[in-house]
């Protein structure tokens, strides 16, 4: 059974390794994403869910639902940056967006390009914007380095396992 998210936070993390799956893996754990699964949802809002900036421990192998921007270089010096960011309509009865980006670039430069992307939809759908939450983390490669950011959805149950 799948329940509507009641909640949701926005989560960023950096991290470093020998190669990519291990900086990823490094980057999810430094976002407090350890042991946790995360499935891929459409970028929008549900109706009603309200921001938390700590959601607190998930259960250990918790599947979550969320949108997730991620980028890895192997590059040595390159600057990397995620940034996720949630619109909030005026109106309760419609549903906010997530949008995300990720690039080689700094993360102020991401933050602007995801606030304009967020006005945009809120234009495109004839809605009025009442807020904008944006998270964002640039990270400066030395071997294998990745960023995440994510947007995480769940109930108040704060996630599931199979059995």
């Amino acid at each position: 059974m799948i329940q509507i998210p009641e909640r949701y936070t926005l989560l960023t993390g950096r991290g470093e390794g020998s190669d990519k799956v291990l900086s990823m893996n490094s980057a999810f754990c430094d976002a407090g994403l350890k042991n946790i699964d995360i499935i891929e949802v459409k970028r929008e809002l549900p109706l009603e869910c309200k921001y938390t900036s700590s959601p607190g421990p998930f259960f250990k192998e918790s599947i979550i639902s969320g949108v997730s921007f991620v980028i890895t270089s192997e590059h040595p010096g390159q600057l990397i940056s995620s940034v996720i960011g949630v619109g909030i309509p005026y109106d309760p009865m419609e549903n906010g967006v997530i949008v995300g980006h990720s690039d080689l670039d700094n993360v102020q430069d991401v933050i602007v390009r995801v606030a304009s992307i967020i006005q945009e939809r809120f234009t495109d759908r004839r809605l009025q914007l009442q807020d904008i939450r944006i998270k964002g983390i640039e990270h400066q490669v030395n071997l294998c380095g990745s960023v995440i950011a994510t947007c995480l959805l769940f109930s108040e149950s704060r996630g599931y396992r199979w059995k």
